[in-house]
């Protein structure tokens, strides 16, 4: 009864308690609020984007600091920094506040790097009391450091750019700040961002917020699905007349055509008919997971496929030949590895099977390829998933499959009549989400401006009640003119050379440096050629750089022989000379093309080539002035290429006013005699229009008479008119004279 009494009266108590907390709930005091931050349905799915490009793109994860909370790539700071609520146009309620005190202020991340890529950083920027931006000193504001495989440090050179500037409903200025930097060769895996470093930071506060750091593609900058991207080949990147197919992912893993492929420029696409394409070594692809991308359609202009349904007949005598000659086999893709080929995709009947040994698993659904389509063939640790313009056509379970360092091959059989736009591989697995937005990146062809990209759609908030500053371009930094700092480091020769060569120039760098910069600022600050000119001079005339470029350093040594540039087709070709310094390290020697961009160019040159000077033919300025006037439409042979035309300005209404020299002269009438049936400004070097005498006249301005028209060097009976020529013994003449 004791027992039974003292249980009562626990149980009594409990369901007191119980009530308790009951009542507390219903009578709490409502009106302590919790802030929680809260967006717009647009927003929201803004939001769920941005979280989407964080985890697979974006290097720096909540650099909004969103609900308050820090990023986790920052790993150190000094002096006063503290997250707070601000209105600002980013992704958050929050920013980062930095103030000016008598200590040292810094804030610091860490990010992932790879060797030898570009990074873009952008981020929201604004000043206290709406602070005048114009005397910022942008080097200093950011500061980014790495270190080589030996532990010296790198300092990247940064070029910085304000993107936009907006006003806010409060009145608040913020500006869109844009940095972009190339790691170098022998860097580690580990960089440090620093927001400010100075015991005297240039304002009294700074705000921060939506700091983002993105590897970009140096040819493919707009296209930011390349974490753990091996190769990324493109249709409107193939160059014309040339059997190699470069991998734009900046990993070198080219592909290789058998023959020069039919092209469509308009689409981007490359025809593989009666041609395999063979690429890099298999094991390069991880054997644990990788995805491999294939945009094409069947060529319809040439719609006869093996693989096509035929009548029951052909197809009996098909399969009858099959049997015996495996050549007839379709192949869309081959991966070498255990059983001679680990796996391969095999088409049949528009059916895709998947190929492992003696084991062959086939789609469920037809592949008909007649559209543009994206393909996707994903492993993970022995399951293949392939999908179809999205849609999952086949799972299985297969054998566990090994590489080797045999190349892979695309259509080994040369039988597939297939148009391809861009092929990709990766080592990691690619979710819906990611596949569906890079199916629709390359159907809507926004990879033909693929130098133009987008991402900054990533960090603005679409809700924020702003006004865009009209008056001012900001697409281009704002506020110095041409020899503004920022411009002479880009093009001075000291910082192309030097920059990042402390184990040769530490102790003269600065001196020289700053000695030529501003000498040639105070005399030649007007004119940009007279400017680059001085730069280029100071090895000669500064003693600090005439010892930077001593026999010691042995930078400019014949055994060193940089890399030479030029144009060809419209593409910076740089030739590296066999037997040379960077023959034997690279491997390889001839001929690569850096693409058509100029700044892209002389990045890349700059990053490949950190001990030699950048060539003119890759320096703003020394470019062809005039190339966007260029009249003449084929690349090959064009004379606005070539070194003799390189500063002609072809915009003049009377072409006698081109001031022409004889060799330009003889460049353009090269060009004319072969491509007068292609272009309408050779149209008078036309056999047909040889009579015409506006034609006879202007090609007087091209050509020398003594070139083409001295007697002496052609035997009269090569004469168009020889037949009628009648000799002098034969003309009747009574009571006249013939030799007078």
């Amino acid at each position: 009864m004791i027992i039974n009494k003292y249980l009562i009266i626990f149980f009594i108590i409990f369901i007191i308690i119980i009530f308790l907390f009951f009542v507390n709930y219903l009578f709490k005091d409502k009106s302590k609020k919790i802030y929680i931050e809260k967006f717009s349905e647009e927003n929201k799915a803004n939001i769920i984007t941005e979280n989407k490009i964080k985890q697979i793109n974006n290097l720096i994860i909540n650099g909004s600091f969103e609900n308050g909370k820090d990023s986790p790539n920052h790993i150190n700071q000094n002096g006063y920094n503290k997250i707070i609520m601000k209105k600002n146009p980013g992704l958050s309620s929050y920013v980062l506040e930095q103030k000016k005190s008598e200590e040292l202020t810094y804030y610091e991340f860490i990010c992932r790097n790879e060797k030898n890529s570009k990074y873009n950083l952008y981020f929201w920027l604004s000043i206290d009391n709406n602070s005048n931006i114009d005397s910022l000193d942008f080097e200093k504001l950011v500061k980014i450091k790495m270190q080589n495989n030996d532990y010296k440090n790198y300092i990247p050179k940064l070029n910085y750019n304000i993107i936009q500037k907006i006003i806010l409903s409060n009145n608040d200025v913020w500006y869109l700040i844009k940095y972009d930097f190339i790691s170098d060769n022998n860097t580690i895996d580990k960089m440090q961002i620093y927001l400010n470093y100075s015991a005297d930071i240039q304002y009294n506060t700074f705000y921060f917020t939506n700091i983002s750091l993105y590897r970009v593609l140096i040819d493919a900058e707009n296209f930011i699905y390349n974490d753990s991207l091996i190769c990324y080949t493109d249709g409107y990147n193939y160059e014309s007349n040339n059997t190699t197919w470069h991998d734009l992912s900046g990993n070198g893993n080219d592909l290789f055509l058998s023959n020069i492929p039919q092209i469509d420029y308009n689409k981007g696409s490359i025809n593989i008919k009666n041609m395999k394409l063979t690429g890099f070594e298999s094991n390069k692809i991880s054997n644990n997971k990788f995805s491999i991308l294939l945009c094409l359609n069947k060529n319809i202009e040439n719609n006869i496929f093996l693989n096509d349904k035929v009548s029951d007949e052909t197809d009996n005598n098909l399969n009858e030949i099959n049997d015996v000659f495996e050549i007839n086999d379709v192949f869309l893709i081959s991966i070498p590895g255990n059983d001679r080929y680990s796996f391969e995709i095999q088409l049949i009947d528009n059916y895709l099977y998947i190929i492992c040994g003696k084991d062959k698993y086939k789609s469920k659904n037809e592949v008909i390829l007649y559209n543009k389509s994206l393909l996707s063939i994903q492993y993970d640790n022995g399951i293949m998933y392939i999908n179809y313009d999205g849609i999952n056509i086949l799972t299985t379970n297969i054998r566990k499959i090994y590489f080797n360092n045999d190349t892979l091959i695309i259509n080994r059989n040369k039988n597939l009549d297939y148009n391809f736009y861009s092929i990709l591989f990766y080592n990691r697995l690619i979710d819906k989400k990611e596949l569906d937005d890079i199916r629709e990146y390359f159907i809507t062809n926004k990879n033909k401006n693929f130098n133009s990209p987008d991402i900054n759609l990533y960090h603005m908030n679409l809700n924020a009640e702003y006004t865009v500053n009209n008056e001012d371009n900001y697409l281009f930094k704002p506020y110095n003119n041409k020899l503004n700092n920022n411009e002479n480091i880009n093009n001075n020769f000291f910082n192309k050379i030097f920059d990042n060569q402390n184990y040769k120039v530490s102790n003269n760098y600065k001196s020289c440096s700053k000695e030529c910069l501003n000498t040639c600022l105070s005399t030649s600050s007007d004119n940009l050629d007279d400017f680059l000119s001085c730069t280029n001079d100071c090895k000669n005339n500064i003693k600090a750089c005439k010892d930077i470029f001593s026999e010691k350093n042995n930078i400019y040594s014949d055994k060193l022989k940089c890399p030479k540039v030029y144009k060809k087709n419209g593409k910076y070709i740089i030739y590296i000379s066999p037997n040379s310094y960077y023959a034997n390290k690279l491997n390889y020697s001839g001929e690569k093309s850096y693409g058509s961009n100029i700044n892209r160019a002389r990045y890349t040159y700059n990053a490949n080539f950190p001990e030699c000077p950048i060539p003119n033919e890759l320096i703003q300025g020394f470019e062809k002035k005039y190339i966007e006037t260029c009249p003449y439409i084929i690349n090959e042979l064009n004379p606005c290429y070539t070194t003799a035309c390189g500063n002609v300005n072809w915009n003049v209404k009377n072409y006698n006013d081109l001031n022409l020299n004889k060799n330009c002269k003889k460049a353009v009438s090269n060009y004319c005699q072969i491509n007068y049936q292609l272009d309408e400004n050779c149209v008078c070097w036309d056999p047909k229009n040889k009579d015409d005498p506006k034609c006879i006249e202007f090609k007087r301005y091209f050509e020398d008479p003594n070139d083409y028209c001295s007697p002496s060097q052609f035997k009269i009976e090569d004469h168009p008119d020889f037949e009628k020529y009648i000799k002098k013994d034969n003309i009747p003449c009574w009571g006249c004279n013939l030799n007078m």
